[in-house]
C-alpha cells in the first residue's frame, strides 16, 4: 500500500513539476496542503484546488492582480480577493490583489500572501480554507521549494524578525474579511517602528457594488 501511495502522490505532482515547479511545504517538505505541489490528495485526478501564493506568482496566470510590496520603502494597506472570484470577473485592476509578493531586498526569501479563499476552483483545498495565506520561497527562482509560515484569519498577525536587513520586525496582519463579490481580506504590510499601520488607517477602495 505504501509503495502504491507514493507512486500516486509523484503522479499527482507531475503536472506540476513539468510548468517548472517544485513542492510545496510547511513542516516537511510535500506538507503544504494549501498547494497542488504539497501533494494534498492521493489520486491521479488530484483536487479541486490551487497553487500557493509562490507558485501562483511564478506561473504568471493572475498577474494583472499583482502587488509587489518592499516594506523597507513603504507600507501596504489592501485587499486580497480569491482566485475563484478573479476567474468570474469579480474583481477590479487598481483595487485587489489576488497575489501579493513582500521583496526581500538582501536577495534571500520573498514572501507572498493570498486569500486561500475556498470556493468554486478552490473549493476542496485540503488546509486553511478561508485564511490568508503566507508563504517563503527564494526570489532568485520563485518556482523551487517553498515554506508555509502563517495562516491569518481576521484580528491575527504574522511576525519576522530583522526581515530584509532592517534591524525591524515585519507585521502582516488581516484586519478584516468580508463577504461580497468579491470576498475579500483586508491586510497590513509594514515594518514595525518604521511605517507602522494600524486598522483604523483609512481603509483602501472599494469595488462599487454590482448588480
Amino acid at each position: 500500500m505504501k509503495d502504491t501511495e507514493q507512486h500516486l502522490t509523484l503522479f499527482s505532482a507531475l503536472p506540476g513539476h513539468n510548468l517548472g515547479l517544485d513542492h510545496s511545504g510547511e513542516q516537511v517538505e510535500y506538507d503544504d496542503h494549501t498547494c497542488m505541489m504539497g501533494n494534498p490528495a492521493y489520486a491521479d485526478d488530484g483536487t479541486v484546488q490551487c497553487f500557493n501564493g509562490a507558485k501562483s506568482w511564478y506561473l504568471g496566470w493572475y498577474n494583472d492582480r499583482h502587488s509587489v510590496v518592499q516594506p523597507t520603502s513603504a507600507a501596504w494597506n489592501g485587499l486580497l480577493a480569491g482566485i475563484n472570484d478573479y476567474v468570474n470577473g469579480q474583481t477590479l485592476v487598481n483595487v485587489h490583489s489576488v497575489v501579493v509578493r513582500i521583496d526581500d531586498t538582501t536577495g534571500k526569501k520573498d514572501l507572498y500572501l493570498m486569500y486561500n479563499k475556498q470556493e468554486g476552483i478552490n473549493s476542496q483545498v485540503k488546509e486553511y480554507g478561508d485564511t490568508v495565506t503566507v508563504v517563503s520561497a527564494t526570489n532568485s527562482y520563485t518556482s523551487g521549494q517553498s515554506l508555509l509560515l502563517a495562516h491569518l484569519t481576521a484580528g491575527t498577525e504574522y511576525r519576522q524578525a530583522g526581515f530584509s536587513g532592517s534591524q525591524k520586525e515585519l507585521v502582516i496582519k488581516v484586519c478584516s474579511m468580508d463577504s461580497g463579490s468579491p470576498d475579500t481580506a483586508r491586510v497590513l504590510v509594514y515594518l514595525a517602528g518604521l511605517n507602522d499601520q494600524s486598522c483604523d488607517s483609512v481603509a483602501p477602495t472599494r469595488a462599487p457594488t454590482r448588480a
